[in-house]
């Protein structure tokens, strides 16, 4: 897991996106991440995905 992160930060096709949200959130995101057994990394990146699809569909509708 630490390789791919090592991997992609070398990897000009990547880029570190970052912010702050409350604890309480990060404490779920990590935990269910660890559920399922799946780097945070991956998890964020789908998450980010998903968010642009409805924003998409949103944009689309309007």
């Amino acid at each position: 897991m630490i390789d791919d992160v090592v991997a992609r930060r070398n990897d000009p096709s990547y880029a570190q996106l970052s912010g702050y949200i409350s604890k309480e959130v990060v404490k779920e995101f990590k935990m269910a991440c660890t559920d399922l057994e799946i780097s945070q990394v991956d998890a964020m990146e789908e998450a980010v995905k998903l968010w642009l699809e409805q924003y998409k569909a949103n944009k689309a509708k309007k």
